[in-house]
């Protein structure tokens, strides 16, 4: 028997996935690279952590040591992604080491 209690709640929960898909799908978790809309000819790269905790991530950086950081929930700024921008480091990818 389906009750109205129960028909409200796959309601809420099926608008809920259905906001935070779009959003993922606007701003991807983990690793990605934009262009800038003021600088288009710039890339830039972001770890968007969709996680409520923080979480290690290992930078990997052209002509420069690699890094690991310890980033927070939402999107942060990794870095110039774009080889033109030469002689400086610049970011190639990043990956979830763990939590921490």
């Amino acid at each position: 028997m389906v009750t109205a209690m129960t028909v409200a709640a796959v309601t809420s929960t099926a608008g809920i996935s259905a906001a935070q898909a779009e959003a993922r799908q606007a701003n991807p978790c983990n690793f990605r690279v934009d262009r800038d809309s003021a600088y288009p000819y710039f890339m830039f790269a972001h770890w968007n952590n969709c996680t409520d905790h923080r979480q290690l991530v290992h930078v990997d950086l052209a002509f420069w040591p690699d890094e690991e950081r310890c980033l927070p929930p939402g999107d942060t700024f990794l870095g110039a992604a774009d080889p033109r921008l030469l002689p400086i480091s610049f970011v190639r990818n990043a990956w979830l080491v763990r939590d921490c």
